[in-house]
């Protein structure tokens, strides 16, 4: 507060409020089928299409904000039928005109659209003397649009009491192809010394993605930023290893497991969008304790953002005794190694790290 003056507003406009309304649309459809009618070497094959379409509307109404430019007018006016006056007592009322440059209700929306579709195939390749070999394909594509629409004062950061932002769209279509082989080794047909069944996972999943972001107008601090355009593509595998050693009439059922695989994780859409939005963080001063701890902080994207990527390792058994039936143990350790991990930088680390 640069005058130093504080104004309790609630006699003039009642409490502030919101009134939320939201539109849901949701489709979906799907077939599936086996393929045994096309000779016996495919009476293990099954398959499935399907597709789903969502869509979310929403309306936000904020009655009782400030108006930045209205209530700056309201305030060097002299006409005391039209003035604003932040000194009335607690029970005092501005009048109807001075209320009405002052207050408004804004007016916020936005939409998220969601397409959706896949199919899948699955079955038995071929048999080994230990089982079959079984496979799995498939692939997807999905095409995320997601806009928000600001009320003018929200959009030129204009308002008082309302958390400001600037309008924005942003879009995302993505195509997915997946490949996985399950190959049985070793099983209790064979009952193999030490390798009573082994089986291992082969798998990889293949991504391309293309983004866009709309281009943000310049207001205040936030300068002109054009359409943005980005592409990118991650190939991920996958190795999974499931070994029971003994044949479980011995000691019981003893599983020894583990698997390797590599994954992504692509930015959401509103990190990917320049459009700046604002909040009111709590922060510490590390050099004065009479700093208003509450400031105001305003968040930016970044349409170039890559996914964050991650190599992760599994190990882990499973026990079941012979001589307590029901009674099941196991024990898991993960290491997941992550990087290019997306954050933001607040203001209190700003603050703290003097940036």
């Amino acid at each position: 507060m640069t005058t130093g003056v504080r104004f309790r507003g609630i006699n003039d406009t009642g409490a502030r409020h919101e009134k939320f309304t939201y539109w849901d649309t949701l489709f979906d459809v799907g077939l599936k089928g086996e393929m045994g009618e096309f000779g016996d070497y495919f009476k293990t094959w099954n398959w499935e299409l399907g597709f789903r379409y969502s869509r979310n509307e929403g309306q936000d109404l904020s009655v009782g904000e400030a108006s930045k430019p209205g209530l700056r007018d309201a305030l060097l006016d002299t006409d005391p039928a039209t003035a604003f006056d932040p000194f009335l007592n607690f029970n005092a009322q501005n009048t109807k005109a001075a209320r009405a440059r002052s207050y408004v209700t804004l007016h916020n929306s936005g939409e998220d659209e969601l397409p959706l579709g896949y199919g899948t195939m699955n079955g038995d390749l071929f048999k080994l003397p230990p089982g079959p070999v079984s496979f799995a394909i498939g692939g997807d594509y999905y095409g995320d649009r997601f806009t928000r629409d600001r009320d003018a004062l929200n959009n030129t950061f204009s308002s008082i009491g309302s958390v400001d932002g600037a309008s924005f769209r942003a879009n995302r279509d993505v195509w997915e192809i997946y490949e996985e082989v399950r190959v049985l080794f070793t099983s209790p047909t064979w009952n193999f010394p030490g390798f009573y069944s082994f089986e291992v996972d082969f798998a990889e999943r293949e991504s391309w993605f293309s983004q866009n972001t709309s281009s943000v107008l310049a207001q205040g601090l936030q300068p002109f930023v054009p359409t943005a355009h980005s592409r990118y593509n991650a190939q991920k595998p996958k190795v999974s290893v499931r070994w029971q050693p003994l044949d479980p009439k011995y000691i019981g059922a003893v599983t020894l497991r583990g698997s390797y695989s590599e994954a992504f994780h692509a930015p959401t859409l509103s990190e990917i969008t320049p459009a700046t939005s604002q909040s009111f963080p709590a922060v510490v001063d590390p050099l004065s304790s009479q700093t208003e701890p509450q400031v105001e902080e305003r968040l930016v994207g970044n349409p170039f953002l890559k996914p964050e990527v991650a190599y992760e390792w599994t190990y882990g058994m499973v026990y079941s005794p012979k001589w307590i039936k029901g009674l099941t143990l196991s024990a898991d350790w993960w290491h997941i190694d992550m990087r290019s991990i997306v954050t933001t930088l607040g203001a209190d680390f700003n603050i703290s790290h003097n940036i």
